[in-house]
């Protein structure tokens, strides 16, 4: 499916000769993961995009600053525990998830955009929710440990 591109004989080579044979998760569908399942649902899907365009070692990198940026963010949470009000923690979390948005435009938003430009897919944004509910389960028993060792 080309969604607009017009394959004819002014098109360029390179629209021509780029693999639309998968679909990438747009910076928005990378913060939905993350608004779910945390930073490392958002960078989860940024090294599925960096292994969907052949790049391993930026995929791997993603995954690794995902559990770092996940484990500075429950240190973060461990010690302010108790200090910030309860109401203050869906502020944290819409934040992360606009951070994550930021992140992920910075990283691959023009790969994306060429890529949709090209004719090439989207990913399901019900990925994204499957994603991030996923890693949210994934997480829940690590967080249920921290509060009781904290507590």
């Amino acid at each position: 499916m080309t969604h607009g591109t017009c394959i004819g004989p002014l098109t360029p080579t390179y629209l021509l000769d780029y693999d639309r044979q998968y679909s990438l998760f747009t910076p928005g569908q990378v913060s939905l993961a993350s608004l779910l399942g945390g930073p490392l649902a958002g960078f989860w899907l940024l090294a599925v995009n960096f292994r969907r365009r052949a790049e391993a070692a930026a995929a791997v990198f993603s995954l690794m600053g995902g559990v770092v940026v996940s484990a500075l963010l429950l240190a973060i949470v461990c010690s302010a525990a108790g200090q910030v009000p309860a109401k203050y923690s869906l502020l944290a979390l819409a934040a992360t998830a606009y951070a994550m948005c930021l992140v992920a435009d910075s990283l691959q938003g023009a790969e994306v955009k060429f890529h949709k430009r090209a004719g090439g897919e989207t990913a399901s944004a019900w990925t994204a929710c499957a994603a991030g509910l996923i890693v949210a389960a994934a997480q829940l028993p690590v967080l249920l440990t921290v509060v009781a060792l904290a507590g």
